[in-house]
């Protein structure tokens, strides 16, 4: 139970470290919390007032759900369904979580291919992935590998959101994104 806990919280904190490094960025994030996320072990006063939109949001998944905060299905359903619609309606289409799929790796980094939108990138990440796995990605960070009809599944929903091979992240969407994970 304990390593489900602390492999939980290493997936929330990769769909929150596109949001942390957005916080860091804009000046509004205190030092005392970004060491706190940063070192893996944030207490929940530090998440609740550092991520204090999805914080709430995520409770309420897991009131919906009967599960606890962090767990892997109310952390998939929170970021794909509620979060995913929240942003796609704000148009903030950059923070949507994505499914995408490996189809190579290129020294350090993988080749992923974003399903349902155009676009491949590649980024590193340390989980161990091959060619075909599935994963997420919010925010230009792989977050977890996930299987094949969860990933479909999430694709048809953004797809019943409008979104499609029509669309594309912007040029400069895609710079700022950049920009911040080197500033990690």
């Amino acid at each position: 139970m304990v390593n489900d806990m602390a492999e939980n919280m290493k997936v929330f904190l990769r769909f929150a470290e596109g949001c942390r490094c957005y916080l860091d960025d804009v000046g509004v994030l205190k030092p005392r919390d970004n060491k706190a996320i940063k070192s893996g072990k944030p207490d929940r006063e530090t998440l609740k007032r550092v991520f204090y939109m999805a914080y709430p949001e995520m409770e309420k998944e897991a009131k919906r759900l009967k599960k606890p905060l962090l767990n892997q299905e109310v952390l998939r359903q929170y970021y794909c369904f509620r979060h995913n619609r929240m942003k796609h309606d704000d148009g903030h289409y950059a923070c949507m979580v994505f499914p995408g799929y490996v189809i190579g790796r290129l020294n350090n980094e993988y080749v992923i291919e974003l399903e349902p939108i155009e676009g491949a990138f590649r980024l590193s990440s340390k989980l161990n992935l091959k060619h075909g796995d599935w994963v997420l990605v919010h925010r230009l960070n792989i977050v977890e590998k996930v299987p094949a009809k969860f990933a479909l599944e999430v694709a048809d929903y953004l797809k019943k959101l409008g979104m499609g091979k029509h669309l594309k992240f912007p040029a400069e969407t895609m710079k700022y994104l950049k920009r911040l994970k080197q500033r990690k």
